[in-house]
């Protein structure tokens, strides 16, 4: 995609630090970039991290859990 300019429909997501003119990296469908082009953002973590980020929160807050369900049925000694 070129330096052209682009219509865009401002989204709440967008946030205050967003104008027109202003240059952001996006990510879209290539059978439709038009209709599916999203503002990645500057610091934005990919899908990818998002999800494992996601799962390892919940991972370890599984873990403390049953550590703690463990120390709650056996006792602490």
């Amino acid at each position: 995609m070129g330096p052209e300019a682009h219509a865009f429909r401002r989204d709440a997501s967008a946030g205050w630090s967003t104008t027109q003119g202003t240059r952001v990296t996006v990510t879209y469908d290539p059978r439709d970039p038009q209709g599916t082009a999203t503002v990645a953002g500057r610091g934005s973590w990919s899908p990818v991290l998002q999800s494992l980020a996601l799962a390892a929160g919940c991972g370890m807050a599984a873990l403390g859990f049953a550590v703690l369900l463990y120390f709650e049925i056996f006792g602490s000694g």
